[in-house]
């Protein structure tokens, strides 16, 4: 879309180096169609999951779910509720912490399997 609509069509490798780190920053740091930054400086722990986000036409929002003293880190879900561990691991890069859920697509059965990690104690 964006080298159709927004360079006259060039191939993405054809693009200079700041436009193609650009277009990059925008895409893995977008929130719907939005660029969200601030989002870095969050961490991804559903466990510790103390935000809620939410997207509407108006804009985005980022809200805590409790009192939050200084120092103290900020969690959100990279999730969504949605992802899987597995599509963490592939979009960003990290296995998070508990709890998983991994999901793939068996190569025998084309069936989506799933299992669910939780924490020892």
């Amino acid at each position: 879309w964006f080298c159709q609509n927004c360079v006259g069509g060039k191939p993405f490798d054809t693009l200079d180096k700041p436009t193609q780190q650009s277009l990059i920053s925008a895409i893995t740091r977008a929130a719907g169609m939005r660029f969200m930054p601030i989002f870095d400086l969050l961490n991804h722990h559903n466990g510790l999951l103390n935000t809620i986000s939410s997207a509407t036409v108006d804009g985005n929002s980022l809200t805590t779910t409790k009192d939050i003293a200084a120092g103290e880190e900020i969690f959100n879900s990279y999730r969504g509720g949605r992802e899987t561990s597995s599509e963490i691991f592939r979009r960003y890069g990290f296995i998070e912490h508990w709890p998983q859920q991994w999901a793939w697509v068996d190569s025998v059965t084309s069936k989506e399997e799933r299992f669910l990690l939780l924490p020892n104690d």
